[in-house]
C-alpha cells in the first residue's frame, strides 16, 4: 500500500464497510456482510493497482481516470453482459413453448449478466 493513496484506501474501506453493513441488514447474516464488504474492498484495491486505469495522485479520493483502452474494455464487457442477459431472458420465454419447465432463468439472468461483465472485463484486460 502506498502512502499517497491513503485517502483512497480509507474512503473505500468506509464504503465497503457500509456495503457490508447494508448486506447484514438485508440478509441478517453477519458473516455474509463481512465477506461482501471485504470482497468489495478487494475490488477497489484491484482497480487501483491493476494498471487498467490511469492513476492521478493529485486527486486523492478519486485517483482513477479512464483512457481509451479502459473505455473500450468497459464497452465491450458491457455488450457481452447485455447479450448474456438477453440470451437467458429469451430462453426463459422460449423454454415453455418447447416443453421445458424452467422458471429460474429469468431470476438468474441479472446475476449471470453481472458475472459475465466482470469475467469479460478481466479477460479483455489481460488480452490487450
Amino acid at each position: 500500500m502506498k502512502k499517497e493513496f491513503l485517502p483512497y484506501y480509507i474512503s473505500r474501506a468506509l464504503l465497503s464497510a457500509l456495503f457490508g453493513w447494508l448486506n447484514v441488514c438485508i440478509s441478517e447474516s453477519i458473516w455474509l456482510g463481512i465477506i461482501m464488504g471485504l470482497l468489495v474492498f478487494a475490488v477497489f484495491l484491484y482497480y487501483l493497482h491493476s494498471a487498467r486505469y490511469l492513476v492521478d495522485a493529485s486527486h486523492p479520493f478519486f485517483p482513477l481516470r479512464r483512457d481509451e483502452r479502459s473505455t473500450a474494455i468497459r464497452n465491450h464487457a458491457l455488450i457481452i453482459a447485455v447479450e448474456v442477459f438477453a440470451v437467458f431472458y429469451v430462453l426463459d420465454a422460449v423454454a415453455p413453448l418447447v416443453g421445458f419447465k424452467i422458471t429460474v432463468l429469468k431470476n438468474v439472468a441479472p446475476a449471470l449478466a453481472v458475472a459475465a461483465y466482470f469475467v469479460a472485463s478481466l479477460v479483455l484486460e489481460k488480452a490487450r
